[in-house]
This record gives structure tokens, C-alpha cells and sequence, in this order.
């Protein structure tokens, strides 16, 4: 939250794709390149994560890069929520192999197309 002029009420939260984590600012910051917040009123960097149709490569802090062809990307997508299933952001921000293809745990993000759509149901890798 920020407040643009002196003497304000209340505070202005923060609008997506932005962050305040100081007291008495006039303005919020932006998120890092390719990444955004879930909505308003972001109070840390780390509200911050990739935008849907991206996936975090980085075991810390973020690199963002495109989905690949076969991955289902949500946002604040990580590698390790591919692997582990899991999602800080909760359970539908968990980022899937989309049915009719498939991965291996030890490299999630290589994906290859299954010849019989049916014997790839997606899921996690």
C-alpha cells in the first residue's frame, strides 16, 4: 500500500503487477520483467511470480521463461511445482503436462508427444 499525496486517510493498495513492501511511499514498485502479482495489495517481491504461460526455471529468485508445447503454465508456475505438485499460490497454480504428452520427473520440462493420445492422460510428470 502507498499513499500519493500528503495528508491521506488511508493507503492506495498497490495495483497488480506491483509491490510495496516499505511504509510511507508515495508510489508501488513493479515486479521483475515477465512476472506479475495474483491481484492487489502486494506487500512483498516475493507476491511476484511468472505470468500464466511462463515457468519459473530458478530454485531461487525468478527466471521466467515460456512454456514449451505439452506444459500447462498457470501463474507463479515453478519448475519444482511441476515436479512436487505443489503451488504457493494454491492448488489450480500448479503447472501440468497436458494430456497427450508426457515427461520424466528427473527433466519435467522436456516434453515429447505420446503417439497414442490415450496412454498419456497428463497430470505431473
Amino acid at each position: 500500500e502507498y499513499q500519493d499525496a500528503f495528508g491521506q486517510p488511508s493507503c492506495i493498495r498497490c495495483q497488480q503487477g506491483r509491490y510495496q513492501n516499505s511504509g510511507e511511499q508515495r508510489s508501488c514498485k513493479m515486479c521483475p520483467n515477465a512476472t506479475t502479482t495474483l491481484g492487489f495489495g502486494s506487500i512483498s517481491i516475493e507476491d511476484c511470480g511468472c505470468e500464466t504461460g511462463n515457468i519459473n526455471m530458478a530454485s531461487e529468485g525468478l527466471q521466467c521463461v515460456a512454456c514449451g508445447e505439452g506444459i500447462v503454465c498457470p501463474f507463479a508456475s515453478t519448475v519444482d511445482g511441476l515436479q512436487n505438485g505443489i503451488s504457493k499460490a494454491g492448488e489450480k497454480y500448479v503447472p501440468t503436462i497436458a494430456e497427450g504428452y508426457y515427461s520424466h520427473l528427473h527433466s519435467p520440462t522436456s516434453i515429447y508427444r505420446c503417439t497414442e493420445k490415450n496412454r498419456c492422460p497428463g497430470g505431473r510428470p
